[in-house]
């Protein structure tokens, strides 16, 4: 069966995008049997970093930015488990658009858009080695989060309960449509909204619950039906892990989300 590409993507900074995708991976790999592989296209390398609690300096050359430069991520997968693999990325991810533009202009020219292929080429040798491909994107809109959507089937779109990202909503929808073709140049046509993930929720704050339902009035249709409340346990994921036997309240940190895996599944599915 061929991957499932999906990116989780918002073009602001604290809406969940890293811890979102990372636990989307635990569950789908250990409570689905599915064979899972990570892309971090963010340049902090946060997704590196949350998955294997190494410093990402220790895959220094050995990252997303050098698959895209070779037009293959298999060289650079990292395995984390039998069916989890991820592909990390450093700093030197931040040179990508620089490179597009330079050194890689006569690899990925900007005729045909395909400096916005570069990472969906690099994805076609492993489409069918994995049941999903999710993809991690940086806070904001470039060349980074463009390749993302170009490569993928679906996008998850991230809101966190406030008004400004309210606002960045609308303009990430606005981008979803000029990679499906809306300007009239189909980058990816067959991209589609799987939802929007309205998350990191305070049910102590009723402006937070304000914000929540004002997205979902603003857009019936996309949002998903689950909400993520903001809870201690997955907060500290980054430092206690996805290692049952060293983290104890690993199931109190990935509960939140078993419902919206569901939802998730039965829209791309």
């Amino acid at each position: 069966m061929t991957a499932k590409v999906i990116t989780l993507g918002i073009q602001k900074g604290g809406c969940g995008k890293t811890t979102t995708t990372g636990i989307v991976a635990h569950v789908l790999t250990h409570e689905y049997n599915k064979r899972v592989l990570v892309v971090d296209m963010d340049s902090q390398g946060n997704q590196t970093e949350y998955l294997t609690r190494c410093d990402i300096y220790e895959f220094d050359e050995r990252t997303i930015f050098e698959a895209l430069k070779e037009g293959d991520v298999r060289p650079y997968i990292v395995k984390l488990e039998d069916n989890l693999h991820l592909v990390p990325a450093t700093d030197v991810l931040a040179t990508f658009s620089y490179w597009l533009y330079h050194d890689g202009k006569h690899i990925y020219p900007e005729n045909n858009a395909m400096h916005l292929k570069a990472l969906r080429k690099a994805l076609e040798p492993v489409l069918n080695d994995y049941d999903y491909i999710l993809i991690d994107t940086p806070p904001h809109i470039g060349e980074q989060t463009l390749n993302s959507l170009v490569a993928s089937d679906y996008v998850v779109v991230m809101f966190e309960s406030s008004k400004f990202c309210l606002s960045a909503v609308e303009r990430f929808i606005e981008t979803v449509e000029f990679v499906q073709g809306s300007t009239g140049q189909e980058l990816n046509p067959k991209l589609q909204v799987a939802g929007i993930l309205r998350n990191l929720n305070d049910k102590r704050r009723s402006d937070m619950k304000d914000l929540v339902e004002l997205c979902g009035d603003q857009y019936p249709d996309w949002v998903f039906e689950s909400v993520i409340d903001r809870t201690a346990a997955t907060g500290r994921l980054a430092l206690t892990g996805f290692d049952q036997s060293e983290n104890k309240e690993l199931r109190k940190a990935i509960d939140p989300y078993h419902e919206f895996v569901k939802e998730l599944l039965a829209r791309v599915e």
